[in-house]
């Protein structure tokens, strides 16, 4: 939740200070998703250190919480991550067009 314009680096995410205790950890995104996530920033995050997400955790928990429900599913922030991880790997293998 507290990422920059700074943070957003092509098809990958910087996060600092993750909950690893790793100084910064990577997240690559999918080709249309850093795509929509350059657009967004570009749109509406004028300053480099401005956060993108003006949100609380707790708020895009019951955000995402409602879509799961929605479509009938129990769907939690993690599960988006781990989406992530799995899906939007540099590794040819798992890339989403």
């Amino acid at each position: 939740m507290n990422l920059t314009p700074n943070d957003v680096n092509e098809g990958k995410l910087n996060i600092r200070d993750p909950k690893s205790g790793k100084e910064q950890e990577f997240v690559f995104l999918p080709q249309k998703g850093a795509e929509m996530r350059k657009e967004y920033v570009k749109e509406n995050c004028p300053e480099p250190e401005e956060k993108i997400f003006r949100i609380c955790y707790e708020s895009a928990r019951s955000i995402v919480r409602k879509a799961g429900n929605k479509v009938g599913i129990n769907l939690r922030p993690h599960d988006q991550r781990r989406h992530a991880a799995t899906h939007a790997s540099p590794d040819p293998a798992y890339q989403l067009k």
